[in-house]
């Protein structure tokens, strides 16, 4: 046999086999590749369910997020308009702070005006109290010295009072030695008597008499205490006019002569008449 032909017998035995390996190779491939595939196709459908599953569990969480999506968008909204009204009460706040900054200002400017005026007050007061302590020890002062001066007058008044009574009794004493003679009786030979101690009263009315001498109308009478002879003084401002005797006594009036008179006086209505001193 050729050399060739050996060689192609061989290249074909070869062949054979490896075509052999081969349909062995892909029949044992073609199993596996058909196992593979059925246990791919399996985890396909096994896959496929947990895709279903997991895309129906995102659905769920889909909605779940929407409507926490939705929750926290309203709490958004609902957070916002807190915020919007928040900020508005925040400025009616603010608005409120400034003005009662303002009025804290304003109160403090005027409690600043109070007080300067309550320490001018308090000045102009203790001026007006040292014034005050001033004028009152003058006063005191003045008091004692009028008081001081009133006793005075008073020693003064009570010293003229006692000279001008005696001085009185003096000049009556002579006028009755030298117009009646001793005795102290009137012209009609009635004894005087001295009207009730105390005794106050006025001079109502003066008429002149037939005889020259006036008339005094005196307005007390028996009332009072008074009878006819009784001798009493007319006086003005403290000053003797004249002595008086009782000639008529009625129940509330009375009319006397004047005894004696001081010179260069006359009686007038008005006049006060009292009992001797």
């Amino acid at each position: 046999m050729h050399i060739l032909t050996k060689f192609l017998v061989v290249a074909a035995a070869i062949l054979s086999v490896l075509l052999s390996g081969m349909s062995i190779t892909y029949a044992a491939n073609v199993s596996k590749v058909k196992a593979e595939l059925a246990n791919e196709k399996a985890r396909t459908a096994l896959a496929q369910v947990a895709a279903n599953e997991s895309n129906a569990e995102l659905g769920r969480m889909k909605e779940g997020l929407v409507a926490e999506v939705a929750a926290i968008t309203a709490e958004r909204d609902r957070l916002a308009g807190n915020r919007d009204e928040m900020k508005s009460q925040i400025a009616t706040l603010q608005a409120e702070v400034n003005k009662l900054q303002l009025l804290t200002v304003t109160h403090e400017a005027r409690i600043d005006e109070f007080r300067a005026v309550i320490e001018t007050n308090t000045e102009i007061m203790k001026v007006q109290s040292d014034e005050l302590v001033r004028v009152r020890e003058d006063l005191v002062r003045k008091t004692q010295r009028e008081i001081e001066l009133s006793d005075r007058v008073n020693t003064l008044e009570a010293q003229n009072d006692a000279l001008a009574a005696a001085n009185r009794n003096l000049i009556e004493r002579i006028a009755e030695l030298q117009g009646r003679g001793p005795g102290n009786v009137d012209p009609a030979g009635d004894r005087v008597r001295p009207a009730p101690a105390g005794f106050r009263a006025q001079v109502s009315g003066v008429e002149p008499s037939p005889t020259g001498s006036d008339l005094i109308q005196i307005n007390a009478g028996s009332s009072d205490g008074l009878a006819e002879n009784m001798k009493l003084d007319i006086v003005r401002n403290g000053s003797w006019v004249a002595a008086v005797v009782l000639s008529r006594v009625d129940l509330n009036e009375s009319i006397a002569r004047i005894d004696f008179i001081s010179q260069g006086s006359a009686v007038r209505a008005g006049d006060t008449v009292q009992s001797r001193k």
